[in-house]
Order: structure tokens, then sequence, then C-alpha cells
């Protein structure tokens, strides 16, 4: 099963916007971030080594044999965005990110 899914990255995009607005949820992240990214609903992780990094791309897979290995970047919270506007943005059923409200559907996720 594939990990590299737009349905795992927008819980990635989710999870950091999170840990911006939420420490003790950072805390859980950066201390077991493969146990927290399965409670927030990361798919297809059972056999994949998990690690946060400090610097580099966002959402990397890389092949050790027959594992493995997603690097995710916790990227630091950008200094003029305040967690009000955090919380308004949500992920849209298309993977877009569009601000709460903006967009109608009469279908369930």
């Amino acid at each position: 099963m594939s990990i590299d899914t737009s349905h795992n990255k927008r819980v990635y995009a989710l999870a950091v916007a999170k840990a911006w607005t939420d420490e003790k949820f950072k805390e859980r992240l950066l201390k077991n971030p493969k146990a927290t990214l399965i409670k927030e609903g990361m798919e297809n992780l059972e056999d994949v080594e998990v690690e946060l990094v400090k610097s580099g791309n966002g959402f990397v897979v890389h092949a050790l044999g027959a594992k493995q290995k997603l690097q995710l970047l916790l990227p630091p919270r950008p200094k003029d965005l305040d967690d009000e506007t955090i919380e308004e943005w949500t992920p849209s059923r298309t993977g877009s990110w569009l601000p709460a409200g903006s967009c109608s559907s009469s279908s369930k996720r």
C-alpha cells in the first residue's frame, strides 16, 4: 500500500496547522509522530518509519529495501499568521485549501 497519497498529505497539512495552534498536540507529534499521525487519520503507516525533520521538503518517502521511511517537515509557524486565521482554513474534498464556508457541498465525507 502506498503512503504517498493525497489523503495522507492532507492529514499531514492539518497536523502541521494543528501543531502551530495546539502546544500539547505539537509535543505529542514530536514525541511520537507515527502514533500521532495514525490517530489523526494517516493511513498505511504500519511498516513505515516516520521521522520529523527541521529542514527539507514537506512530505518525502524513502525506500529502504522492503521498508519505507516517511520524512515530514514540521516547519516553524509563520510569524504573520494568527490562530484564528489558521483555524478558518480547512481542506476541501478535492484536496485544495479553501477558507471554511467558502464552498458548499451536499455530499457527506
